[in-house]
């Protein structure tokens, strides 16, 4: 059930001996549940952690992070375009 959900699939023999670690703090439904919850909110900047990491750090009781609407390259082309649009903003 793990490897069905968990976007990125590498060291698997590390992620099994973590899963089995995990297993003894949390259900699996909790595991799962929490990596929807990882997919869902990681940043679009950051790659998805190791397997492994995120299952010795216990990230599936990690609190969501709220995304940013004021960062990345679209936020940077819309300060571009306000600029242009207007050049005298920055001098006021």
């Amino acid at each position: 059930a793990f490897w069905a959900q968990y976007p990125r699939r590498i060291g698997k023999l590390a992620a099994m001996k973590a899963w089995t670690k995990a297993r003894t703090l949390a259900t699996a439904d909790d595991i799962i549940a929490g990596i929807a919850g990882y997919v869902a909110h990681k940043p679009d900047y950051a790659d998805f952690a190791h397997p492994s990491s995120w299952l010795n750090a216990g990230r599936w009781n990690d609190d969501p992070l709220p995304r940013k609407a004021s960062s990345g390259p679209d936020a940077a082309s819309a300060r571009i375009r306000a600029r242009a649009a207007d050049p005298l903003a920055s001098a006021r």
